[in-house]
């Protein structure tokens, strides 16, 4: 994923795309709503936002979504470590370009 200035985010690859139910059957029965890059893309292609706090929940529920599945202290430290610094990256640049945003 490229960020802000063209800058590659390495950490958003397991976030781009929606998870793979068949690799793992038990997400939809952990994650009520989930949320990827694409999805927002094609939300936003289509005018689906009516602010950019809608815009910026989506983008949290990626990462909540993400810590949320991924709960266990040990398997799923690096995945939550990834979804972290993302969600951190996601708020520096809004915090820059945009001033604060609501839950942020």
């Amino acid at each position: 994923m490229k960020g802000f200035r063209g800058i590659e985010i390495k950490t958003a690859g397991p976030f781009l795309t929606a998870v793979d139910t068949t690799k793992y059957p038990d997400y939809l029965k952990i994650v009520s709503e989930p949320m990827d890059f694409a999805k927002i893309e094609r939300k936003l292609k289509s005018d689906r936002y009516g602010s950019i706090d809608e815009f910026s929940a989506d983008v949290h529920l990626i990462f909540s979504n993400c810590h949320k599945y991924n709960s266990d202290p040990v398997e799923g430290a690096d995945i939550r470590a990834m979804a972290t610094n993302l969600r951190n990256y996601f708020v520096e640049l809004c915090n820059e370009k945009l001033g604060p945003l609501d839950g942020m």
